[in-house]
């Protein structure tokens, strides 16, 4: 820090005054870290930050400069506070996993949470607005039954996601494991597997989702729900223990491509239903079915429009909600 100034040609009075005033706006700033290598930085008890909120903070600070910083979860670290931003750009981080394990967030810890389509609030474990998110490699699964509305990650306008690597990324047992809004999301080799609420909320976003696999362990919520005017391109999802279906609806566009949904107690009246003037492009794709009544593996309503190639059934009577290839008030299954 400064401290003084002997005379010169500018007073040793006004230069001391002009220091003060430096040294007390410069009060509270902390030093940018300008990145010259890629870094790994340890998160959890013995790390080099103790909580992962902690080093996300410290990350705000860091200009990358074309280079990455890999946060690393020790093994039994428990998630204890919502981590929160708006209008950030994250893209360098990777938050990864110390090896193959689960890792769990405390439902207690929700307090913060959003307003959702005027019906309910949502509140988030990672809350991202207008911004680019870490990517993560990390599977969060919430401990217990949770009391609020809880959810794994909630993007909302116009953020943007990924979500990569195996079995061992992504998020459960939340109300919604995931909820876009208005936003973009990359997900592959992810799981979302819940039994208490919805496995992907997609909700005006664009996504491409591959080799996803959701456990729905025979909960009473939709695996899928894709609505109002998003886009979604997915391939290689596995849905399984389902009573509810893959609702898809309001002008959405879906690929479906080499995946399977089982289910061994269905209430819904088919695996797929695809409404209010939505398109579906199903191709290479499994409906099992093992439980008594006799659901469909496809319907559509209220101008539902599905392209179904090359798609298989068990335990199936009658596949489709109406004969294909004919035009009703519900819409139409090309097949």
């Amino acid at each position: 820090m400064i401290t003084e100034f002997q005379d010169g040609f500018i007073t040793k009075t006004k230069l001391n005054e002009l220091v003060g005033e430096i040294n007390a706006n410069s009060v509270g700033l902390e030093k940018i870290v300008i990145l010259t290598e890629n870094i790994t930085k340890i998160v959890g008890t013995g790390g080099d930050f103790t909580t992962l909120n902690s080093a996300i903070n410290w990350c705000s600070k860091v200009k990358p400069d074309g280079y990455k910083v890999e946060l690393i979860i020790k093994s039994g670290y428990i998630f204890s506070e919502q981590i929160i931003y708006e209008n950030v750009n994250f893209g360098f981080i990777t938050i990864k996993k110390e090896s193959d394990v689960i890792y769990y967030a405390n439902d207690s810890i929700f307090t913060t949470s959003f307003d959702i389509d005027g019906d309910d609030n949502i509140f988030p474990l990672f809350g991202f607005f207008n911004s680019i998110t870490p990517k993560f490699d990390i599977l969060i699964r919430l401990q217990s039954t949770p009391t609020v509305n809880s959810c794994g990650l909630f993007l909302d306008k116009n953020s943007n996601s990924i979500i990569e690597s195996g079995l061992y990324s992504g998020f459960g047992n939340f109300r919604w494991s995931l909820y876009s809004r208005s936003s973009k999301l990359y997900a592959k080799g992810s799981n979302f597997s819940t039994n208490y609420g919805v496995g992907l909320y997609i909700h005006n976003s664009e996504c491409n989702i591959s080799e996803a696999f959701i456990d729905m362990q025979n909960s009473y919520s939709d695996p899928i729900k894709i609505f109002s005017n998003s886009n979604v391109e997915s391939s290689l999802i596995n849905i399984v223990n389902t009573k509810y279906q893959v609702a898809i609806s309001d002008s959405s566009r879906v690929n479906m491509y080499d995946g399977s949904i089982s289910s061994s107690a269905m209430i819904s009246s088919a695996l797929v239903i695809c409404g209010n003037a939505s398109n579906v492009n199903l191709r290479s794709f499994d409906f099992i079915y093992s439980g008594i009544g006799n659901p469909k593996a496809i319907e559509v309503q209220t101008g539902g429009i599905v392209c179904a190639n090359g798609i298989s059934t068990s335990g199936i009577n009658n596949i489709l909600s109406q004969t294909a290839n004919t035009v009703t008030p519900n819409g139409i299954i090309f097949q």
